[in-house]
C-alpha cells in the first residue's frame, strides 16, 4: 500500500516555506495532501483531524508553524503517527524563528515531535521519505527484527542516558544494539532502521558516505551545554538543527522522547507497534487524571 503524508500549516502564509516539501515527496513517490489548520483559531478541526489521521489513510504528519508554533505538538498529542515539525520564521515576531523552534522541539516526555531546522521544509520532506523507507532497507533474508542503534561514547554519554533510552525501547519491545562510537559506526547489520545519537558526533556525515545508512532515520538529542548558560544551550539547538540535512531532533536531554519517536516510526510499518504507541499514550493520560484527582483533594483540604 502506498504511504500518504498530511502536510499541515498554521496559516496560508506558511505555504511559501512549506511548498518546498512538494518536489522531494514527488521524487520519493510519496502521496500528500496540504491543509491549513490552526491550533489556536480552529482547535476543534485540529483535534478532529489528528484523531482520525490514521483511519483517514495518513501515515505521518509534517506540520509547519511560526511564533508560538503549538500546531505540531497539538497534533502529536492526538495521534500515534510521527509528527515532523517545521519551525517557520515570522518577520512580525522579531525572533528569527527561535520562538517557533523552541516551542516545537521542547515536548513533554512521551509526546515527541521530530523537529527540523528553521524553514527547513525540504529537510522535513527528506526525513519523511526516510521514515517511510527505513523498513524497506532491512534484509528480507534475515530472521531478526529491525533494530535501533544507540550511538554512544563512553567518554561523553553517561550510562544513565543510555539507560533512559533503553528503558523506553524495552517498553515497546524494540530490539536495539549499543554502538560505542569510539570503535566506529559499523552498519553491516542491514536491519538497522534508526540510530539514536547520544553523542556530539555528526552521525549524518558518517551515514551520508555509507550506502547501508542511506535510509536510516537519525534521531538527535541536543545536549544541555556544560557551562549551564541558557544562551549557549539555545545556540547549540539552533546550530545543530540548522546544519542538519534530514535528522529528527527531539528536546534537550530528551532521551525518552528519542525512543518514543523511534516507536512512532516503527508504527508506520507495524500495526502492532502503532497499537503499543497508542496504549502508552493512554497510560500517560491516565496518570495525569490520577494526579488531577489527588491535587483536587489536597486543595480542598487546605
Amino acid at each position: 500500500m502506498n504511504k500518504k503524508i498530511a502536510v499541515i500549516m498554521g496559516s496560508d502564509s506558511d505555504f511559501e516555506v512549506m511548498k518546498g516539501i512538494i518536489p522531494v515527496l514527488r521524487e520519493g513517490g510519496v502521496d500528500y495532501e496540504f491543509r491549513v489548520i490552526s491550533a489556536h483559531r480552529t482547535p476543534s478541526i485540529a483535534s478532529e483531524f489528528a484523531q482520525n489521521v490514521k483511519t483517514d489513510g495518513y501515515d505521518l504528519i509534517i506540520a509547519g508553524a511560526g511564533m508560538s508554533a503549538h500546531l505540531p505538538g497539538v497534533l502529536a498529542a492526538y495521534t500515534g503517527v510521527p509528527v515532523i515539525g517545521v519551525p517557520i520564521k515570522s518577520d512580525s515576531s522579531g525572533m528569527g524563528g527561535m520562538d517557533a523552534l523552541h516551542s516545537i522541539i521542547q515536548m513533554p516526555p512521551g509526546i515527541p515531535v521530530a523537529t527540523v531546522g528553521i524553514d527547513h521544509a525540504e529537510g522535513a520532506a527528506k526525513l519523511a521519505v526516510k521514515m517511510i523507507n527505513c523498513y524497506n532497507k532491512t534484509d528480507s533474508n534475515s530472521l531478526s527484527k529491525p533494530v535501533a542503534r544507540i550511538a554512544h561514547d563512553r567518554e561523553e554519554a553517561s550510562g544513565a542516558n543510555v539507560e533512559k533510552t533503553v528503558k523506553v525501547l524495552d517498553i515497546y519491545g524494540i530490539s536495539y544494539i549499543l554502538a560505542d562510537l569510539s570503535n566506529g559506526l559499523d552498519l553491516r547489520d542491514n536491519n538497522t532502521f534508526s540510530i539514536i545519537n547520544l553523542t556530539n558526533t555528526d552521525i549524518e556525515k558518517i551515514a551520508k558516505n555509507d550506502e547501508l545508512a542511506k535510509d536510516i532515520v537519525i534521531v538527535e538529542i541536543p545536549q544541555k551545554v556544560s557551562s549551564g548558560s541558557l544562551n549557549d544551550t539555545s545556540d547549540n539547538i539552533y546550530s545543530r538543527t540548522q546544519n542538519s540535512e534530514s535528522a529528527a531532533f527531539v528536546g534537550v536531554n530528551s532521551y525518552q522522547n528519542a525512543a518514543h519517536m523511534v516507536a512512532r516510526i516503527a508504527g508506520i510499518h507495524d500495526s502492532s507497534m502503532y497499537g503499543k504507541v497508542v496504549s502508552e499514550h493512554a497510560k500517560l493520560a491516565a496518570a495525569v487524571i490520577e494526579k488531577d484527582a489527588k491535587i483536587r483533594a489536597e486543595a480542598r483540604g487546605v
